[in-house]
């Protein structure tokens, strides 16, 4: 039962992580992120040790999982992700609530930053749906201009 547990959190915590990566999906939560990447990172390792070295328990469980904790947590400073943190709430749709086109910014300090425009549609809290939109040729019985500044 624990090994199915170990296999199934893993593939979860994968796909999200895919999906975050590859698609429109985007995980808003730096902190939601942190713990999906332990949870995959640890499930992983621990599939592997309990694989290669042919050892089943607890004991293992605990000392792979609080290793990979341990380094997981001294190294995320230095991978630190960015989020993009909305601006401008530019429009809002007339048909769905939660969903937005919304003008973001990417802060790099020194470095400079990223621009972007996005439909976002949110579908749980911290996962939302974005792509990059124009506003140029915005239909007006669908989105209402709303100009909400957030920051």
């Amino acid at each position: 039962m624990k090994r199915l547990t170990i296999f199934g959190l893993f593939i979860i915590s994968s796909t999200l992580l895919l999906l975050d990566s590859f698609t429109p999906l985007d995980i808003t939560n730096s902190i939601v992120i942190f713990f999906i990447r332990l949870l995959s990172y640890s499930t992983f390792a621990i599939i592997l040790i309990g694989f290669l070295l042919k050892q089943k328990g607890d004991k293992l469980i605990l000392y792979t999982g609080l290793t990979v904790g341990f380094l997981f947590v001294v190294s995320f400073p230095f991978s630190w992700n960015l989020e993009w943190k909305t601006q401008t709430i530019m429009y809002q749709n007339l048909h769905l609530a939660n969903r937005t086109i919304e003008f973001q910014m990417q802060d790099f300090s020194a470095f400079g930053t990223n621009r972007r425009t996005v439909d976002r549609m949110k579908i749980f809290p911290y996962f939302d749906w974005t792509k990059e939109t124009n506003t140029e040729n915005m239909d007006t019985l669908t989105w209402e201009k709303v100009d909400i500044d957030i920051n």
